[in-house]
């Protein structure tokens, strides 16, 4: 039986509940490029710290229980310590202004548009790459889309973080702030 829904505004299937229709955000394919270029870097994100972690497999700097300017003055004072930048194509006019010292290093796209920047302190040697999540999505899944190689362990990355557990005691209020107090 399909019945009609006003919530997703279109037929209602079983498929809309799995999540096959969605927006791609570039975090799968920023974290196939990250894993296969970084052994170790300094992260900071402007995306869900668990989403950036489990995608990336290393410890990433960034809150999504502060607001615009608390994030950004944060980021403002650790900044020379960073190594990249990633984030949402929606929030470049946000974050813009602090880019100053960094250089877009690789632009994600999906069905054509422009996602996701990674932004780096050094330029590249190729120039910006372009990378399309409709190819880099599925080589995470074939390289990395098993439960071995997936590092759920984001308790201990913050732990280990010393950039991490700065800024969660910065945090005001918020669900995260209220479980690290």
């Amino acid at each position: 039986m399909i019945m009609s829904s006003i919530i997703f505004k279109m037929p209602f299937s079983y498929h809309s509940l799995q999540g096959s229709v969605f927006d791609n955000t570039g975090a799968k394919t920023a974290g196939y490029y990250i894993r296969e270029n970084y052994d170790n870097a300094e992260i900071f994100i402007y995306l869900r710290p668990a989403t950036a972690h489990y995608y990336f497999n290393l410890p990433v700097i960034g809150s999504t229980d502060m607001d615009e300017a608390e994030l950004f003055s944060y980021f403002n004072s650790v900044k020379e310590e960073v190594d990249l930048v990633v984030f949402k194509e929606k929030n470049y006019r946000l974050i813009k202004p602090y880019l100053n010292s960094f250089n877009r290093l690789v632009e994600i796209k999906s069905n054509g548009e422009t996602v996701m920047y990674i932004y780096a302190r050094k330029d590249s040697e190729s120039g910006v790459l372009s990378l399309n999540t409709e190819e880099y999505d599925k080589l995470f899944d074939l390289k990395y889309g098993n439960i071995n190689s997936l590092n759920f362990g984001i308790e201990e990355q913050i732990k280990k973080n010393k950039k991490m557990s700065e800024l969660i005691e910065r945090i005001k209020g918020g669900f995260f702030g209220f479980i690290f107090k």
